[in-house]
């Protein structure tokens, strides 16, 4: 990508640790281009040796938390290993080969939660930022109720319960993430299966976050007749089907205006 050597850019941990100097300038007109292949190796350093020796430890790092995954700060552990965070596709790649056999095996699937959650949740942000540069140019007018209702609308797309949603996740953001994270193995980018116990049918959304679909009222709450017999207290109050005609609706209690007035 032309100008790219404006922007992707090695992180200064890793160049400090690199054995070798670079020249800040390679791929520019400012030196000459044999200096090209010396990026050219550190680059390929990175992505075989420092960000596969990532993969290897970040299973055990995150057993070390003791289970306390909120406190997990996944950017800023990659970033002092020296690795962008535009590498996180080759990171799962990595976490997605693991052997059963190796350390900290069982804390695999969480470090591809993590990755991938992530991934697309930094996808979410650009797109919903690019929505509202659009936006903005539409309409050249300083009102934030557009701009509210796009953002609230986006993320009922993101967040919703619908086909719709499901259907975005599946297609769009998946191409986005793919294309965002270059490198990522198409079979390391699937989904986590769902729990043995739950019943998903929300899509991608569901597999990657664990969702499960919400059951009836029939299915889920009720209790049988003994049981409830038993353990519930008796209610205090009868059951709103018991009246024989529905309360009457609250009125706020405001004043009456004239014309109220001389009606009643």
């Amino acid at each position: 990508q032309r100008g790219s050597n404006l922007f992707n850019l090695l992180r200064p941990e890793f160049v400090k640790s690199y054995p070798k100097p670079l020249c800040s300038d390679a791929y520019s007109n400012f030196c000459a281009k044999s200096h090209n292949a010396a990026i050219d190796a550190a680059t390929a350093h990175l992505h075989a040796n420092v960000i596969a020796q990532l993969g290897r430890d970040l299973p055990g790092l995150v057993q070390a938390t003791g289970r306390d995954f909120s406190s997990f700060r996944l950017t800023e552990l990659i970033h002092s290993r020296g690795v962008n965070v535009r590498h996180l596709g080759l990171l799962l790649n990595h976490v997605h080969t693991l052997p059963s056999t190796a350390p900290a095996a069982e804390f695999k699937q969480h470090c591809r939660a993590m990755i991938l959650i992530e991934m697309f949740a930094r996808v979410v942000k650009e797109r919903m930022r690019a929505q509202l540069r659009k936006r903005m140019k539409k309409l050249k007018k300083p009102l934030e109720e557009p701009y509210r209702r796009l953002v609230v609308d986006y993320l009922n797309l993101v967040m919703g319960n619908r086909p719709k949603s499901d259907l975005y996740w599946d297609t769009s953001l998946k191409r986005d993430v793919m294309q965002k994270f270059a490198g990522v193995r198409p079979d390391a980018l699937l989904f986590l299966p769902p729990p043995p116990e739950s019943t998903t049918g929300r899509g991608s959304r569901g597999r990657l976050f664990g969702l499960k679909k919400k059951k009836s009222s029939s299915a889920s709450g009720g209790l049988s007749s003994s049981s409830s017999s038993s353990s519930t207290p008796p209610p205090t109050t009868p059951p709103p089907s018991t009246f024989s005609s529905p309360p009457p609706p609250s009125r706020p209690l405001t004043r009456p205006t004239h014309q109220e007035s001389t009606l009643h």
